[in-house]
């Protein structure tokens, strides 16, 4: 999880936010939480909804 926080910019809270919610696919073995790239690249697409700058 620290690896995603420090590529995408978003804190751990945020990001485990993010898996709770649905918006970020995680996947958790023992205690670890593992996201895969493609996921990551989901998470950063820009909203097709017209949301943001």
């Amino acid at each position: 999880m620290a690896e995603v926080a420090a590529l995408t910019g978003l804190g751990r809270t945020t990001l485990f936010k993010l898996v709770k919610e649905g918006r970020l696919q995680a996947t958790r073995i023992d205690r670890r939480t593992l996201i895969t790239h493609e996921a990551i690249v989901e998470l950063l697409k820009p909203s097709e909804r017209g949301e943001g700058a």
